[in-house]
């Protein structure tokens, strides 16, 4: 599954990992500048939740896809 969508790997993965460091932030209180404005608690919590729905979105797409590709094969094969 992995070989042949490297892409939905990489990008899920990304997500993921972004997704975690802004939850984090709710365990280490580490406050989140860009530039000269401070980011609000509740908005990196959003955009950390947002971000693991999108990881966990995409692999469950992918599995699904792959799924209906091997239950083909099996058909066609039988």
């Amino acid at each position: 599954m992995w070989k042949r969508c490297w892409w939905a790997t990489w990008v899920s993965g990304f997500f993921g990992i972004a997704g975690l460091l802004h939850l984090a932030r709710f365990f280490f209180r580490v406050p989140v500048r860009v530039g000269t404005y401070e980011v609000p608690f509740a908005v990196s919590i959003a955009v950390g939740v947002a971000f693991v729905g999108l990881s966990a979105g995409l692999l469950w797409i992918e599995l699904v896809r792959e799924r209906a590709k091997r239950r083909s094969a099996v058909e066609k094969g039988a």
